[in-house]
């Protein structure tokens, strides 16, 4: 799979700007500096590599976003405050721990609404593959029960394909082989409709962290995250039957797996980072005073202290020991058990979906329907973007929220409304401060009817330079994204508001990650709400963007290429992982974040004569886990 790349270096570009061409846009790549866990993904074989998901690429930093939690307790755990539901899920046959996860820290957080519900991994599977033809939907490029990321996840939530609930869709009955799972969905995605959303999700957390024991400041944003917004779906190595394996008796007919997981604890040692994770689970709170020896006697963690994580094998489950004799084998404490803060895969890829309410929007209007998959880095302080749209119903339409993509908290934003998708001439509706990386979703206030045509306008603010995110062509047979299309002269963006320039271009292929959501309403309010558009005046002829690959690049860049909205690609299906010692349950691959990259414009100054070469460094910056 190839992979656009998120530069930590700087690229200085000296050119010559004729008074013709002002204002002109370049776009660069540089080394990002790479993830261990991806350098060790390309020291695997080509068969090797097929059956594990690619890592995410970059080294990237976050700071916390949750800012006034206090954390005083040594430990806290979300079901003792009424912040989790008490039903222990099993997945069975299926690799759907990712989607598991997903709709864990849905509900968690849901119940800080009042809302008591139950949410189906089994219709997030379905609506996220392609093996199966759903209803004509324009989905990813992976095969059903072939594992996923929490990117998949959040693509399904933002474009309003679910949350639905269980008992729409209920789980396959987990004594099937993984035959019977795949004819049941093969079976429903014939019949299976995209209705409204039992609930909606608003705010998305998606945290991409270097490998390794959790740092103090990760360890802070979790704790933080868990009493502000509830569980947190992260990953892990989950290694049961590693070359110590063992039983141990529980004296209650019952039975513990012993090597690495024991006592209902589980550590991850460093003497073994080689390993990439392989399994969603959820963080549900943390405890302190979780003394080493409660891990294996093998592989015991320096310090105390543990995350309270809930798994989805259920309580327990039945196997032969070595006397052939049908036993019950305990999961942890029931369904639930310890990982030590310094395992070293708990922290690198974490996702929390929050701020969940039942006023769920009857449209959405998007074109990343598979999500955003890069950033760009604008030299500027201020950028803006812009998507136009043109009206899905015949209805009255009532524009409710704006949703957008963002690569990091603290970024002020402002969202304007153009009425009829001139942006030249637009209405600002408010602003605010992004909460973290992912999807950041602005509530509007009054009642705005749609015309038949209006464009969403977003401007980015920040003291030296604006992280945009973006979703990107792929055309490498594999990937995620391989069959996902751009559409044209709808996303366009701006340094000042006033010149405009397509994302899209005979160079670029990239949309951006901007969503509007509606409800439709029986008539037209008395008392609508008509925004009061200023008009600007451009002052150049249109801005161009032009691709120019990095040499010092330890990957290609990939390629971009234009294509119809309406065309699609049958492509290789995606890979999965099936290592010898996965669980008995099903294989799960849901490897960290898909292709997030990004794109690097330089803003050059106009009339300037200046004949140089470009100079390429990179700068290390001190690695700190959620940095924003």
């Amino acid at each position: 799979m190839m992979k656009i790349i998120k530069t930590l270096g700087i690229i200085t570009l000296l050119s010559i700007c004729f008074a013709n061409i002002v204002h002109a846009e370049v776009i660069s790549f540089v080394d990002c500096g790479y993830r261990d866990e991806y350098l060790k993904w390309l020291e695997l074989s080509d068969e090797e590599k097929k059956k594990y998901e690619e890592p995410a690429m970059c080294k990237e930093q976050y700071s916390p976003a949750i800012k006034g939690v206090s954390i005083s307790e040594s430990r806290y755990f979300l079901k003792d405050v009424g912040r989790l539901s008490d039903e222990i899920r099993n997945q069975g046959v299926a690799s759907s721990c990712w989607a598991f996860a997903t709709t864990e820290s849905i509900s968690s957080s849901a119940l800080a609404s009042g809302i008591h519900a139950t949410y189906s991994p089994g219709h997030m599977e379905l609506l996220t593959q392609n093996t199966y033809a759903v209803n004509g939907l324009k989905t990813f490029n992976r095969q059903a029960n072939g594992g996923g990321n929490y990117f998949v996840s959040s693509a399904y939530v933002t474009n309003h394909l679910g949350p639905v609930l269980e008992s729409s869709f209920p789980f396959f009955d987990i004594s099937g082989n993984e035959n019977d799972y795949l004819n049941y969905l093969n079976s429903n995605s014939k019949t299976v409709s995209i209705s409204k959303p039992a609930v909606d999700v608003n705010q998305i957390l998606l945290g991409n962290n270097p490998q390794g024991a959790c740092s103090s400041s990760a360890k802070t944003f979790i704790k933080e995250y868990l009493k502000e917004h509830g569980a947190l779906a992260a990953q892990l190595y989950f290694d049961e039957g590693g070359s110590h394996k063992s039983l141990k008796d529980l004296g209650d007919g019952t039975y513990s797996l012993s090597n690495d997981f024991v006592n209902g604890a589980y550590y991850y040692y460093d003497e073994d980072t080689d390993k990439i994770s392989n399994h969603g689970v959820t963080i549900v709170g943390w405890d302190d005073t979780i003394s080493p020896d409660s891990f294996s006697s093998y592989h015991k963690p320096k310090n105390a202290g543990a995350w309270i994580v809930k798994n989805s094998y259920g309580e327990s489950y039945h196997d032969y020991n070595d006397n052939n004799q049908l036993i019950e084998i305990l999961e942890g404490d029931h369904g639930y058990f310890y990982v030590s803060y310094e395992d070293v895969n708990i922290c690198t890829s974490l996702a929390g979906f929050y701020d969940v309410d039942s006023d769920v929007s009857d449209t959405v209007y998007s074109y990343d329907y598979l999500g955003w998959n890069g950033t760009l880095d604008a030299r500027s302080s201020e950028f803006f973007l812009a998507n136009k749209f043109d009206k899905k119903t015949s209805g009255i339409e009532k524009l409710d929220k704006v949703t957008f993509g963002t690569a990091e908290a603290g970024q002020q934003y402002e969202v304007y409304y153009s009425s009829t998708g001139n942006l030249n001439s637009y209405a600002k509706l408010g602003e605010g401060t992004t909460s973290g990386r992912g999807y950041e979703t602005f509530k509007v206030l009054g009642d705005i009817i749609l015309g038949d045509h209006f464009a969403i306008l977003v401007k980015l603010k920040e003291q030296d330079r604006v992280t945009i995110v973006a979703a990107g062509k792929y055309t490498s047979s594999g990937s995620y994204y391989e069959n996902y299309n751009i559409v044209d002269q709808v996303s366009y963006m701006s340094e000042d508001g006033r010149n405009w320039t397509l994302s899209k271009s005979s160079s670029s292929n990239i949309q951006n990650s901007i969503k509007a959501y509606t409800t439709t309403l029986d008539s037209v309010p008395t008392t609508p709400t008509t925004p009061t558009e200023e008009t600007t005046t451009p002052t150049t002829e249109e801005p161009t963007i032009e691709i120019k690959p990095n040499d010092n690049n330890k990957e290609p860049i990939p390629d971009y290429v234009d294509s119809t909205p309406e065309s699609t690609s049958d492509g290789s299906q995606g890979s999965s992982i099936n290592p010898s010692n996965v669980k008995k349950n099903g294989n799960d691959n849901d490897i960290e974040n898909p292709n997030t990259g990004s794109f690097v414009p330089l803003i050059s100054l106009g009339f300037l004569a200046l004949i140089g070469l470009g100079i390429v460094y990179h700068t290390k910056k001190k690695q700190k886990l959620f940095k924003m």
